[in-house]
């Protein structure tokens, strides 16, 4: 790890933590795309499952509702035929969400449940084509309330023979009595009037009753009136065993035959109503509990995907904590980690810095990496090492200056001496010339260009030694300016440099002073 590059325990690092994060995410991505598919697999198939139950359950009460219905005594045709439309419909509406169901999933969970369920549904079905197989006999036959046309037909016959004896005690006691004269207001006038029935044999009996009828009232009043009158009790009684007897008994003949239809009609009613109050019953029980232990297995998977959807969902948010946690512990050791290996050397290479700036080069750092921060160390090792080095250099090479310096001085000082040896010389050649002839201007001219260059010997000598003097202070000023060394190397070079040139310059104008003595000496010895 440590010989890595930094770029790369940087990049290894973001990359740790981004795959932290991933994971965390993957996890969580996990666990939601989990608990999605419960509440899909809820929201698209146990609700409308369930729906689709309460569906059936309503239409199987709608149906049962309406069948009840047709055991009334009271519904109109109009009634029976809109109760068996409504089943109809119900029907349908049941078969719709059983198709329904049976397309979801659930259904194939629930297939025992199912099976029962559909043997329910087909004995219900049965019961009911034949409740309403029994109500449209009873539209076929025209009547829909048999009870109360027998109790019509009842009332009617007892109100007649009511009247027959009505008739008979008035005849033979003259026990007078009220009415019987208006076939229109008797029980069976009424009746005939508004029979309630389409049943044609009760329609054909109504036919043959009521010139019947007529003619039994017509008796009534003619015996009434008879009695009345006086005197006429014979005839009275006459029509009354003659007319009014046998009207009555054929008339109780013809209401005999309506009695028959009602009592056919009553035992369609009554056969209807034993079917529904015990085979219906028992199958709409065997259809409601076969629901009921239908919805139950419905419930009991609804149950099942919301347990699994809040296990998915507990399972998910323990896994993203223990993911998070983990992630937060490894992201801050990891950090701990490339902080420390990262931070330490460069601590220890800014330490190493700050003592090189404050001008001890004796010290290392020890780091062993190859990365850029142990590539930073080596430098800084040998940076520390050549600058030992270099100072090193530029203090021999000081000293080496001190000592031409001093050397060149003590050089300056024998020209100096040799100079005014000269000078002296000069003057007295100078001396020795001006007792020679005149003709010797040659001479003179020679001596005063050797006079001249004596001058310029004699300023080159001080300006050597105002350059010596500044290269002995430019050489203590290196010793105690550590810090700009590399600077004052320079700058000493160049003086070296420089003194080199002064050097070769003063030994032109040594080899110029060493041919004027020559000359001077040889013009001495000329003169």
């Amino acid at each position: 790890m440590k010989n890595l590059k930094l770029g790369f325990k940087l990049i290894g690092g973001f990359a740790m933590t981004a795959l932290l994060v991933l994971i965390v995410g993957l996890f969580a991505l996990y666990a939601e795309s989990g608990l999605k598919t419960q509440l899909q697999y809820i929201t698209r198939d146990i609700l409308p499952a369930t729906q689709n139950m309460l569906v059936m359950q309503n239409e199987v009460i709608e149906i049962r509702a309406y069948t009840s219905l047709l055991l009334s005594n009271y519904l109109s045709a109009e009634d029976r035929e809109e109760a068996e439309r409504l089943i109809a419909e119900s029907r349908k509406t049941h078969a719709t969400a059983q198709e329904n169901f049976l397309a979801l999933d659930t259904a194939k969970l629930t297939q025992d449940e199912w099976r029962r369920n559909d043997e329910a549904t087909k004995a219900n079905v049965k019961v009911n084509n034949q409740i309403i197989g029994y109500s449209q006999e009873l539209l076929k036959m025209g009547v829909l309330n048999p009870f109360r046309l027998r109790n019509n037909l009842n009332h009617i016959e007892i109100d007649h023979k009511d009247l027959v004896s009505n008739v008979a005690s008035y005849v033979a006691g003259g026990h007078a009595f009220d009415g019987g004269t208006d076939p229109t207001t008797c029980a069976l006038g009424k009746w005939m009037d508004h029979p309630e029935t389409t049943n044609p044999l009760l329609i054909e009996m109504i036919a043959t009753i009521r010139p019947m009828h007529k003619e039994f009232h017509e008796s009534v009043a003619r015996i009434k009136t008879l009695v009345s009158q006086g005197g006429g009790q014979a005839e009275a009684l006459r029509l009354l065993e003659n007319e009014l007897r046998p009207l009555s008994v054929r008339l109780f003949a013809e209401l005999a035959k309506g009695r028959e239809v009602s009592a056919k009609a009553s035992d369609t009613f009554r056969t209807m109503s034993t079917v529904m109050l015990k085979e219906g019953q028992t199958s709409l029980a065997g259809m409601q509990v076969a629901i009921d232990a239908l919805q139950k297995k419905i419930d009991a998977i609804s149950d099942e995907a919301v347990a699994k959807a809040e296990a998915g969902a507990k399972r998910g948010h323990l896994i993203t904590i223990i993911c998070m946690v983990v992630g937060v512990a490894l992201a801050l050791g990891l950090g701990y980690f490339l902080t420390r290996i990262i931070t330490g050397p460069l601590f220890k290479s800014v330490g190493l810095a700050n003592t090189i700036a404050s001008g001890d080069l004796t010290q290392t750092v020890d780091i062993d990496q190859k990365d850029e921060v142990g590539v930073l160390a080596k430098s800084l090792n040998d940076m520390a090492a050549n600058l030992r080095q270099m100072f090193g250099d530029i203090q021999r090479g000081v000293d080496n200056v001190d000592g031409a310096s001093n050397q060149l001085a003590a050089l300056s000082g024998q020209m100096s001496s040799g100079s005014e040896a000269t000078a002296s010389l000069s003057g007295q050649v100078a001396a020795a010339a001006e007792e020679m002839s005149s003709n010797q201007n040659t001479i003179a001219a020679a001596m005063e260009q050797a006079s001249v260059n004596v001058n310029m010997v004699a300023t080159a000598a001080e300006e050597m030694s105002a350059t010596i003097n500044e290269i002995a202070s430019n050489s203590a000023k290196a010793k105690d300016i550590t810090s700009e060394a590399v600077e004052q190397s320079k700058k000493a070079s160049e003086r070296v440099g420089e003194l080199g040139n002064a050097a070769d310059e003063i030994n032109k104008v040594t080899e110029v002073i060493t041919e004027i003595s020559e000359q001077t000496n040889l013009l001495a010895l000329n003169a």
